[in-house]
């Protein structure tokens, strides 16, 4: 009787702990998944890098930096997160204890559903490269298409504005095209810079004031309502030429584009260019920026 309760108790403790076998294995899917959250973790820190980057050059407009940031701060948050949870099933593992059947079994069901978050959130990061990859932005010299002191194209312009501007809309909507189960924000900016000089009394000082709703104002004032009018006059044609494009898709419902746009005025539009002067063909442009962010 003594014998038999003995076996009994050995049974018991053999069926309920997990085998050194199915241990071993379990510890090496869990290194497998840590490699990757720790390669996602190296291409998060890259992509923050290129991001800051292209940012710092004018190459990524504010509201896109930002929301780029976001994402993988959230996402790094996230990585950090998971890891630390794999780290814990190791201890588990390599417990001097015996694992129960029931913590493996809880372990095998966290690993499958960690599976399906990592190759999501690999998706979600993957993207995010793409879009930096992206020409997301275009610069032209306003004395293009605008006369000097001017914030209107002329008609005998339009049509050549048209064709400069319609890359921009194309390529964003190239890019929406690539990621159809995706539900993207997207928006195109555009950015008026203007250049240090005063102005002289006349109509266009007037009108500029009288947009300020001041009697007087600063060339500062002056020339950040310049450049927001001059972005305003560019963003009006970009709209114009979107809804010309995206009559003839089919999937037009997946776009859902904002237009913005924001005078910068004396502002300079490369952070890294330290020799600006106050007469300066390079401060005098328009920076036309498009993003599209998943929902």
């Amino acid at each position: 009787m003594k014998k038999l309760s003995i076996i009994l108790c050995i049974l018991v403790l053999s069926t309920s702990c997990v085998s050194n076998r199915k241990i071993a294995e379990m510890k090496k899917t869990i290194n497998d998944k840590k490699g990757l959250e720790q390669k996602l973790e190296s291409k998060i820190v890259l992509l923050d890098e290129f991001r800051t980057n292209k940012s710092s050059v004018g190459e990524l407009d504010d509201n896109s930096n930002k929301k780029i940031q976001d994402i993988l701060n959230k996402e790094r948050l996230a990585t950090a997160i998971r890891t630390d949870s794999l780290n814990k099933m190791n201890e588990m593992l390599s417990g001097k204890t015996r694992v129960k059947i029931k913590d493996y079994k809880n372990m095998v069901s966290i690993l499958n559903v960690a599976n399906d978050i990592t190759s999501e959130k690999t998706e979600s990061i993957n993207f995010v490269d793409q879009l930096l990859k992206q020409q997301t932005f275009v610069k032209f010299n306003t004395a293009a298409f605008f006369n000097a002191g001017g914030f209107e194209i002329p008609e005998e312009k339009m049509a050549e504005a048209k064709i400069v501007f319609s890359p921009i809309v194309d390529s964003l909507i190239v890019f929406v095209k690539k990621f159809p189960k995706l539900k993207l924000n997207s928006s195109i900016i555009a950015s008026g810079f203007a250049d240090g000089q005063g102005f002289g009394a006349g109509e266009l000082v007037d009108k500029l004031t009288s947009n300020i709703g001041k009697t007087e104002a600063t060339k500062e004032e002056l020339n950040s309502e310049l450049s927001r009018l001059r972005a305003e006059e560019v963003s009006s044609i970009l709209l114009e030429i979107y809804n010309e494009r995206i009559k003839g898709i089919a999937e037009s419902s997946q776009f859902n584009t904002q237009f913005f746009k924001m005078g910068k005025g004396e502002e300079y539009p490369n952070k890294k260019i330290d020799n600006y002067q106050t007469d300066d063909e390079r401060r005098r442009i328009v920076v036309i920026y498009w993003n599209a962010i998943p929902q």
